[in-house]
């Protein structure tokens, strides 16, 4: 059985919805310029896609490399014409 109380998870799961709520609130005392907004967009952009490759590549190597490989370029493929397009 899990050692964790519901208390803590109850807490856990306040702050987790609370979060976006002081997100938002937050832009009205914080304004970023619109040229350093691309820049930071870019980062966090780049940060999501290295963990999420880097977890799709941890999955390659446990399976059979042309099962996996097939549908990532595929993926990759659609992600680069959807982009192209807009």
């Amino acid at each position: 059985r899990n050692k964790h109380h519901v208390k803590n998870a109850a807490i856990a799961l306040f702050l987790d919805a609370l979060a976006p709520i002081i997100g938002v609130l937050s832009t009205y005392a914080i304004s970023i310029p619109e040229s350093y907004l691309a820049y930071i967009l870019a980062i966090f952009t780049g940060e999501f896609i290295y963990l999420g490759a880097s977890s799709i590549m941890r999955e390659t190597f446990e399976h059979d490399y042309w099962k996996m490989m097939i549908p990532m370029t595929a993926a990759v493929l659609l992600i680069f014409i959807l982009t192209s397009i807009v």
